[in-house]
């Protein structure tokens, strides 16, 4: 057998989950957010909704939605200069926070 077979590494539960999450948030861009947490919650990919992987999915989805807000926004001041705002990360980590409480019910109603 080849050394190829032995080495070959499997993907971790995060390298799984990013594309899936991409493609979900991607299609569903511009829509309610009740209509995109229905479609990860539909796209899941691992099974029952607990343990580690469950944790990976819901670490990458925030991290995913972290980008794009960040990434609106910074178009959005692109498009809009001239104001002033606390650009410290102290404050965007608060309004980015915010922002999830706002987009997001508690993981347990995943189940």
């Amino acid at each position: 057998m080849s050394k190829r077979f032995y080495t070959r590494q499997s993907k971790t539960w995060r390298e799984i989950a990013r594309p899936i999450i991409k493609r979900v948030l991607d299609e569903h861009k511009g829509e309610p957010r009740e209509k995109i947490k229905r479609a990860l919650r539909d796209a899941y990919p691992f099974g029952s909704r607990s343990h580690y992987p469950y944790q990976v999915w819901l670490d990458e989805i925030r991290r995913q939605l972290e980008a794009a807000y960040f990434e609106e926004k910074k178009e959005a001041q692109e498009t809009e200069p001239g104001q002033d705002e606390d650009n410290s990360p102290g404050a965007k980590q608060l309004e980015f926070l915010a922002f999830l409480d706002q987009a997001h019910t508690t993981e347990a109603t995943y189940d």
